[in-house]
């Protein structure tokens, strides 16, 4: 399923992707049959919900579904995988596939989450769990830049449209999560905001 986006692909895209303006020329997404499909769907995932989500939301302004990321919300750094893109994570399971087209990349993203994980569980069923979970956003705000690499330590992320350091921790983390931010630096003011997978990964 492609679409016209309405001008003319630039010429990285057609390189990256293998699409022609021709393929696209008089495509549309069928949005009514996107509803059906979705509409006993509980969430949705993306490799890079951060992006995807936002993207999808602006296509298609009655997606209301929460996001879950799967490169965000499972530590596969602590269960012992070194990749970080989606066809890196792959080659670790032994699996190849030819990315940048969206129905491929979506059945790779599919067989990535199927995977069990070193605890016999799905990567799906962790992505879940995580998805699911109410936690704490905690804003290390007046932070300065010369503590950077002791946020990064502590997990924290740049929010580049905000200007602040944060980091998720779940709701009982959040007491020692704020003393470990005075210890680095008196300086820093911490703001608090719920996160559920609603806005987790909202743009």
């Amino acid at each position: 399923m492609v679409e016209n986006p309405g001008e003319p692909l630039a010429d990285d895209i057609g390189t990256i992707t293998g699409i022609t303006d021709a393929e696209l020329a008089g495509q549309s997404f069928d949005e009514e049959l996107l509803a059906h499909e979705l509409s006993d769907v509980d969430a949705l995932v993306a490799f890079n919900a951060k992006f995807d989500g936002p993207h999808m939301q602006r296509r298609f302004t009655g997606l209301r579904h929460p996001w879950i990321c799967a490169r965000l919300d499972y530590d596969w750094r602590a269960a012992g995988y070194e990749g970080r893109s989606q066809s890196a994570l792959l080659t670790e399971f032994g699996l190849f596939y030819k990315a940048h087209r969206a129905a491929i990349d979506a059945w790779a993203l599919a067989v990535l989450i199927s995977m069990p994980a070193p605890d016999g569980r799905t990567i799906a069923a962790h992505l879940v769990d995580r998805g699911r979970a109410l936690e704490c956003r905690i804003a290390a705000n007046a932070a300065p830049f010369s503590v950077k690499d002791d946020l990064k330590a502590r997990h924290y992320r740049w929010n580049a449209r905000e200007r602040v350091w944060s980091i998720d921790v779940r709701q009982n983390d959040v007491g020692g999560e704020i003393e470990a931010l005075k210890a680095i630096h008196p300086a820093i003011r911490p703001s608090l905001s719920d996160i559920d997978w609603f806005n987790r990964h909202a743009g």
